[in-house]
């Protein structure tokens, strides 16, 4: 597949159509209304990518006469500080003819016809590099493990189109149309085929020959390591067995999509960046072509144990995973700009963001599950109340906000300026993968009572139904002789559902007591939470999603037990 889409250009497969109707409505419409509004930016920007990207221009009126022609909106962004062109293959004054609607998703394509949009795998590479690093922590347990990261320039235009085809893509801009020759930022298949080269590039990585002269890009690089403090250790389990012979002679790439991580060990690393760099401009290409593929100005000169990737700061040496200050405070500032405004309101893009922000980050802080889920019920009702036919009500749009949604985004403030690496924001690698249980807790629940066991902690608690009613438990009346319900409950007493949550809480409530008790584990506590019903297991994620406010008061209990859980380094599994 590589070598097609090297040779013929992609798409390698697809039907487009669009009439010239629909063709006519959109060179009308022109783009999108951010492109008029900011002109010289937009100009400034395909100038300083021309090279990289190449067009063939034509005066615009020559739209009329090129059959299959499909004109697609310009958009433009700004985001992390720069300006980018997006061409909005999705959208555009009328749905028919928006050339993503032609295009399957990898999962929804036709047997036989994958090549329209091929399956990718991109979404795995930051679970699959911090996995190798920790098999090659448990390999080499005093060997400093480098990490190094590196981007394409202009990725997606480095994919050039069938010259047939070229045309589907194509755009109008000022006094011109604009025929792509490399693939455009926007269309659905644009990563799958990008990514078919990627994966090559790792490949090409991991079985190249070493090489006795460096290119000057690595031959610049300097390498530090900390030996201010041990290495952390981590034991083997069956999830993550130690590199084979094999494997400890191939040099490691991950991609996710423009982004590339490199590890190896100290001795080892000059030889995998050489590999890396090497297979980058045999697939992408060097200065011959659209000129090299990594920029000097993009390369990192010293590679240590720490760097950012893909948004989080990975960090060998102490084995951890973080969501960096910056980004931290970044968020920070724009909660306070919004929290400020009079009347308590922000737009549903800016909700949106900040719910998106705080969910990718959720990964190794659980307390950003619940608090996103919250903000996430404010953005859905204001969404499902709002109507408008006007395109800009996504970005102009108000959304008021409730007290919860305020108190939230308060507490999600409290947060976000801890120093770095707080365990409130960072997690150690072991505890983030998939790990072999190390001890095992119990739970059941019935409308006669909860309790909970052990054998690993050594405890055994129970609470009767009497023992709940003088809580204030709302219990079902029950047959004395079954412990049944005598009705069906469908309007009086609680579920079973949050009978189990409480007791799979009040279990975790326990287990964290005796770790405390117990002090540090070598690899950290893995706990497995066990209970009849997957619904109580699901809450400790997903509770957050009702407006039940009792579930939402467990939630919020919930989150800070696995909050206070990962601070004393235990994991929870279900």
């Amino acid at each position: 597949m590589a070598y097609r889409i090297q040779t013929e250009g992609v798409p390698l497969r697809g039907q487009y159509t669009m009439p010239m109707e629909a063709t006519l409505l959109r060179n009308k419409y022109d783009n999108h209304p951010a492109v008029g509004a900011n002109l010289d930016a937009v100009e400034k920007k395909f100038a300083k990518e021309e090279w990289n990207s190449y067009h063939i221009n034509y005066l615009r009126f020559v739209y009329e006469f090129l059959p299959g022609l499909v004109i697609t909106p310009i958009q433009w962004v700004f985001d992390k500080g720069k300006g980018r062109i997006c061409i909005d293959c999705s959208n555009g004054p009328n749905s028919f003819g928006s050339i993503n609607l032609y295009i399957p998703s990898p999962k929804d394509a036709i047997p036989g016809e994958e090549d329209e949009c091929p399956a990718v795998y991109y979404q795995y590479a930051f679970d699959r590099f911090l996995r190798q690093i920790l098999r090659m922590r448990i390999t080499r347990p005093n060997d400093p493990i480098m990490v190094h990261a590196d981007d394409i320039e202009a990725a997606f235009r480095r994919v050039l189109y069938h010259p047939d085809m070229a045309c589907a893509f194509a755009y109008v801009y000022s006094d011109y149309l604009m025929v792509p020759v490399g693939q455009v930022f926007g269309s659905r298949s644009a990563p799958s085929y990008y990514c078919v080269l990627a994966d090559v590039r790792q490949a090409l990585a991991a079985c190249r020959q070493d090489e006795p002269t460096l290119h000057p890009l690595v031959a610049s690089c300097t390498y530090e390591v900390d030996t201010s403090s041990p290495l952390v250790q981590v034991p083997p389990d069956s999830n993550h067995p130690p590199l084979t012979l094999q494997e400890q002679t191939e040099m490691y790439n991950a991609s996710f999509v423009d982004d590339n991580g490199v590890v190896a060990y100290l001795k080892t690393m000059p030889q995998a960046l050489q590999h890396s760099v090497r297979s980058a401009f045999e697939v992408f290409g060097d200065e011959d072509r659209q000129g090299g593929c990594l920029q000097d100005a993009k390369w990192t000169s010293l590679v240590s144990e720490t760097f950012l990737f893909l948004g989080f700061r990975i960090d060998t040496h102490a084995m951890t995973v973080s969501w960096p200050f910056a980004k931290r405070k970044a968020l920070d500032d724009e909660i306070q700009d919004n929290l400020s405004r009079k009347g308590k309101y922000v737009t549903p893009k800016e909700m949106a963001h900040i719910i998106g922000v705080i969910r990718s980050a959720a990964a190794i802080a659980p307390w950003g599950t619940f608090l996103s889920f919250n903000l996430q019920n404010a953005l859905t009702t204001a969404a499902r109340n709002a109507y408008s036919t006007n395109r800009s009500w996504w970005t102009r749009s108000w959304i008021y906000l409730s007290g919860v949604a305020i108190a939230t985004l308060h507490q999600i403030r409290e947060t976000l300026t801890v120093p770095e690496g707080s365990p409130l924001w960072s997690r150690p690698i072991s505890l983030y993968l998939d790990r072999d249980f190390s001890h095992r807790v119990f739970s059941d629940a019935s409308y006669a009572g909860i309790g909970g066991w052990s054998s690993d902690f050594g405890f055994l608690w129970r609470l009767c139904r009497e023992d709940l009613i003088r809580a204030g438990f709302d219990m079902r009346d029950i047959d004395l002789a079954s412990s049944k319900p005598v009705s069906d409950g469908s309007n009086d007493g609680l579920h079973i559902n949050p009978l189990e949550f409480i007791g799979v809480l009040v279990n975790l409530w326990i287990v964290l007591k005796f770790v405390k008790k117990l002090g540090p584990r070598s690899g950290g506590y893995i706990l497995l939470l066990l209970a009849d019903k997957t619904t109580a297991l699901a809450w400790m994620s997903l509770a957050a999603r009702t407006k039940n406010p009792l579930l939402q008061g467990l939630a919020r209990l919930g989150a800070a037990l696995l909050v206070h859980a990962a601070a004393l380094l235990t994991k929870v599994v279900k």
